[in-house]
């Protein structure tokens, strides 16, 4: 999700933002560059992911950044990648695509956790609702961090704490769990580091695996922010 609060440290863009015509045709000049880079006739006949990825809606965490994902990445986006307000497409990519990896992707600078931290009383009643969602994250993370203010770093933290609670909210769904006891899927949390903390910018970092958050998992290293 993208806000005011997307990076404390930043005020808004000075940009413009374009009118509802103007961004219309930038959209559809760039899908006709798509259209003509691409071979759609292999697709045609079904879509076969290995990957079920729920990422925040926010416009600077792209598909992109896990490559071409055609075929490869079936995605679902919402504000503060939230199991709970999009189950139903969580169940389609892993129980009836069989992906073997659900990837939960949060991102560094998530507007949606600065909002949830905010007063938001004022806002529409689908965003509270989906707001009001991330609370349990929330309560724990003012417990364990404290208010972050303006520390891009310590919002990170609730990042973390909010992937590692989306893992847990997947893995306590009976048949999704099933296909993990199985050796069927893979549940991974990761954040994308949009702000350098964990090292490279754009870097997609994993942070747990099926619960685990220390370690290393599926060949590959977990890493965590440093404890303030």
């Amino acid at each position: 999700m993208s806000s005011a609060h997307d990076n404390p440290s930043q005020s808004h863009a000075t940009t413009v933002p374009a009118g509802p015509s103007e961004a219309l045709m930038d959209l559809l000049s760039c899908n006709a560059q798509f259209a003509r880079t691409h071979d759609f006739a292999p697709l045609q006949a079904g879509q076969h992911p290995k990957t079920t990825m729920l990422c925040c809606s926010d416009s600077r965490v792209p598909e992109s950044s896990c490559g071409e994902t055609l075929n490869r990445v079936f995605t679902i986006k919402d504000i503060g990648n939230q199991i709970a307000t999009a189950p139903g497409s969580i169940m389609y990519g892993t129980l009836h695509l069989h992906t073997p990896v659900l990837l939960i992707l949060g991102h560094t600078g998530c507007g949606a956790i600065a909002a949830a931290l905010s007063d938001y009383s004022a806002e529409p009643q689908g965003i509270r609702e989906e707001l009001d969602s991330l609370q349990p994250v929330i309560r724990a993370g003012l417990q364990k961090h404290g208010a972050p203010g303006n520390d891009i770093a310590k919002l990170a933290r609730f990042t973390e704490d909010n992937v590692d609670y989306q893992v847990r909210q997947a893995l306590a769904d009976a048949n999704i769990s099933g296909r993990v006891t199985a050796g069927k899927l893979a549940i991974v949390g990761a954040v994308y580091d949009l702000h350098a903390l964990y090292g490279k910018a754009g870097s997609i970092v994993v942070t747990n695996v099926n619960g685990q958050v220390e370690g290393s998992a599926l060949g590959i290293t977990i890493q965590r922010l440093p404890i303030a």
